[in-house]
Order: structure tokens, then C-alpha cells, then sequence
């Protein structure tokens, strides 16, 4: 039982070691741009914080739409 329990700390530190391996460098932030948040237009949320509106076009007319966040 100790056995594997040693094994399995040890295989997940080495895995949490070589995850973070990789640096970020100021190149990367402000001249690639790899970090930028993308934005989203045209969604309303609601106030029970389930929901949402977006306007949307048919062939016709124009309709507000509710969606859920879940799905």
C-alpha cells in the first residue's frame, strides 16, 4: 500500500515539475499578443444569472432569443 502510494506522489510531482517548465517572456504578452481576451457582442445576460438575450435576424424580422448558459 505505501509502495503505491509513493509511486503515485511521485509520478504526480515530476508531472507538476514539467508542467511549469515553460517561461513566459514579455515578447509573448505584448508583441505576439499569445494572452488577449476575446470578447463577445451582442449577448445581454440576465438578472438570474442562468440566462441570456441575443438579438437575432430571421428573413423578416428581428427577434430577441433566450438562451442558457449551460447548454
Amino acid at each position: 500500500m505505501k509502495k503505491n502510494l509513493l509511486t503515485a506522489f511521485v509520478f504526480s510531482l515530476t508531472t507538476l515539475l514539467y508542467a511549469q517548465s515553460k517561461q513566459l517572456t514579455l515578447e509573448e504578452i505584448w508583441k505576439e499578443w499569445k494572452f488577449t481576451e476575446e470578447s463577445v457582442y451582442g449577448v445581454n445576460s440576465m438578472n438570474d444569472g442562468k440566462h441570456y438575450t441575443s438579438l437575432e435576424q430571421t428573413d423578416k424580422e428581428e427577434a430577441i432569443v433566450k438562451y442558457e448558459y449551460k447548454s
